[in-house]
């Protein structure tokens, strides 16, 4: 079963079920919702709703595309996890806990991971690390082996969902120090690092457009994961026409991409009014990770405003440089 247009693939073992039976997969790309992470973590993929008719014989084979870049940088792949949530809960947000097991090539821009049952899935990554991150206390981590009895489900799970959901003590974001009047021990200091998963993380960049009477209205929006905005767009303007996407990665890990307007361009561009709305034309990286959480509905994006006069060139060609990102992009323009 193939959805790689929303950025999962899903793989049935043989003899998963008896040669008589049937079962039917349903398998929801979510856009946002009210979800809570545990912490030290961050959302690198999209969120998925994936449930069986009736459980299977063999565990199923789920592949979820994710944004960090593993090429040449194997070792991270340790500090990605797969996360699930219980869809039946008696109230909001879905709290999402960390589960063992899983895969992350760096030829691939998947990980994988084999389970009987499911329900919220997602994958996310370790911010930092104190030297301890893979010293995971098991009773802490959700398990998926069928002969583990002891466990029980997180209140309000229900059908597939009634597994374990223990969250992960994963290392937060604080430093032990001695006390003052004492001699500091080093042996008792915990030294916060980058994972260095930030810093790989990979981001989409797309161009929409559509017309809006006298004007055009052309949309920039960047996203974690290029599927779930694709998704949005068709939802919410089903009529836009999207041009070329870019992939980019923030220069700096706090730091904002900008659209450089104003600038020297090869093509005439006679007659044509090119006005964002926004000005400095900004999106911060903090701002767009949030895209997808229950007060971040709609994609961080920068409307433009572009007008053609009678007398103009028959065909716009405008390229935006944008700048904020490791490596140089020129925003490909669309033909208006």
């Amino acid at each position: 079963m193939n959805w790689e247009k929303y950025g999962l693939r899903i793989g049935v073992q043989k003899e998963s079920l008896l040669s008589s039976e049937t079962v039917e997969a349903a398998v929801v790309a979510l856009v946002g919702g009210q979800f809570q992470f545990p912490p030290n973590t961050v959302l690198v993929s999209a969120v998925y709703a994936v449930s069986l008719s009736k459980p299977l014989l063999k565990r199923l084979k789920l592949e979820i595309q994710h944004c960090v870049d593993l090429k040449g940088r194997p070792a991270l792949s340790r500090h990605l996890k797969f996360a699930i949530a219980p869809v039946s809960t008696p109230s909001l947000p879905y709290l999402f806990s960390i589960v063992e097991g899983g895969e992350f090539s760096s030829n691939s821009g998947y990980g994988f991971i084999e389970r009987k049952e499911f329900c919220l899935v997602c994958i996310l990554g370790e911010e930092w690390t104190n030297g301890r991150s893979d010293d995971h206390d098991d009773d802490n981590i959700d398990s998926d082996d069928d002969d583990d009895t002891s466990s029980t489900g997180q209140p309000g799970a229900s059908g597939a969902c009634k597994e374990s959901t223990k969250e992960t003590n994963l290392p937060t974001n604080t430093v032990s120090v001695a006390d003052p009047t004492t001699t500091p021990n080093t042996d008792h200091v915990n030294i916060l690092q980058s994972t260095g998963v930030k810093e790989a993380m990979t981001y989409a960049g797309l161009i929409y457009y559509e017309e809006k009477g006298v004007e055009d209205l052309v949309t920039f929006a960047a996203v974690r994961d290029l599927n779930t905005l694709i998704e949005f767009i068709k939802s919410d303007s089903p009529r836009a026409e999207r041009g070329q996407h870019v992939y980019f990665c923030f220069k700096d890990n706090d730091g904002c991409i900008e659209l450089k307007f104003g600038t020297e361009q090869e093509k005439d561009i006679t007659g044509w009014t090119i006005d964002p709305h926004m000005k400095p034309c900004r999106l911060h990286r903090h701002i767009v990770n949030k895209f997808g959480e229950a007060n971040y509905p709609l994609p961080p994006s920068c409307l433009i405003s572009v007008y053609g006069s009678p007398g103009a060139v028959p065909t716009l060609h405008y390229s935006i440089p944008l700048e904020g990102v490791a490596d140089p992009i020129l925003l490909p323009p669309p033909l208006m």
